[in-house]
């Protein structure tokens, strides 16, 4: 279905979870945005900042994308719709709906109970409501299944008890699973805590290489391969090695340069002179390798190609006095 075929009367619920496929051009041009609808913004508690994308005469909601993906689909009614006729929502049923999604879910604790008594995420689904105390379904959130910790981010909302979502090795290293773990650069640090469940002997706070921040480091190869880095709660670096993890060798570092290249830092490791590390600061991502060996995957958070952060752009200079290496010019990869 074409984007200028869909008519929105009430919610269209399945055209909007088509339109997690679409890109953020798609959208602005479907719903025929003027520049004062189109905003770039954080969202609530996430200091990450989103494109925001509405058009009330088009479809009730907005888009939040991120670097020209989409994140977030967000649709409130407490405030533009006050009667039953007018909630776009109305035809929709919560027992229908958690028979369709479920029957995993998240009832979250709400932080500040509010409007809504009840957030209901189902995480598989990529979907989670929010309904008063008579079931009626008063908002609704769209989102990719694998941004589920982003959207928990986005809400600042703790994770019940006892629950994560392990993403382990798979047998065979691939691209798909490091792209789930580029996403995990926007969980908080009590989510990640809480996900990877580690022992005390698993969470240590010392220096790393030539820097002099201290940082806390998290592991627990029992449910995700490699370590985290946080400062003073703020993700810093995410690192997974050869030595702790042989599945790495299966990745092809060329497939690493297609899929980040274009810009990228070229440094000579100093342990060898056989060795590169390679970084590519719009994608937060950087590897070291002998030419057909990956040793190494760093993960920090970018700097984006599309707008300048000076947070960004502080943690890369950071994430580079980690291993004291001096900033080179920077090359194309083609």
């Amino acid at each position: 279905m074409l984007l200028s075929d869909m008519i929105f009367m009430t919610f269209p619920l399945e055209q909007i979870l088509e339109l997690r496929e679409a890109s953020q051009a798609e959208v602005i041009e479907y719903l025929s945005s003027s520049p004062v609808q189109i905003k770039v913004d954080s969202i609530f508690q996430c200091r990450t900042r989103y494109t925001s994308i509405e058009n009330s005469d088009i479809s009730p909601g907005d888009f939040y994308f991120r670097d020209g993906e989409f994140i977030l689909f967000n649709l409130f009614t407490y405030s533009e719709y006050t009667t039953e006729d007018d909630n776009p929502l109305s035809h929709l049923n919560i027992q229908d709906l958690h028979q369709r999604f479920g029957p995993e879910v998240i009832r979250l604790r709400l932080r500040s109970s509010g409007f809504w008594p009840v957030h209901l995420v189902y995480p598989s689904a990529g979907v989670a409501l929010r309904t008063t105390g008579n079931r009626t379904i008063m908002g609704i959130s769209i989102f990719p299944p694998e941004a589920l910790d982003e959207y928990l981010l986005i809400y600042d909302e703790p994770l019940p008890h006892g629950y994560y979502r392990p993403n382990p090795l798979p047998n065979t290293f691939s691209l798909d699973w490091l792209d789930r773990t580029l996403k995990m650069r926007y969980v908080s640090f009590s989510n990640l805590v809480e996900y990877l469940s580690p022992s005390p002997e698993q969470i240590q706070t010392q220096p790393v290489g030539k820097c002099s921040y201290y940082y806390t480091i998290i592991q627990n190869p029992d449910r995700h391969p490699g370590r985290f880095y946080f400062r003073k709660n703020n993700f810093t670096l995410f690192r997974v090695s050869l030595k702790d993890t042989p599945e790495l060798s299966l990745l092809n570092p060329k497939d690493l340069r297609q899929r980040f290249g274009f810009y990228e830092f070229r440094f000579r490791a100093r342990g060898s002179a056989d060795f590169v590390h390679f970084v590519y600061p719009d994608a937060g991502v950087a590897f070291t390798t002998d030419g057909t060996t990956v040793y190494t995957i760093d993960l920090f958070p970018a700097i984006s190609s599309q707008r300048f952060n000076l947070y960004d752009f502080t943690t890369f200079l950071e994430y580079v006095t980690m291993y004291d290496e001096p900033l080179p010019s920077i090359e194309r990869s083609f």
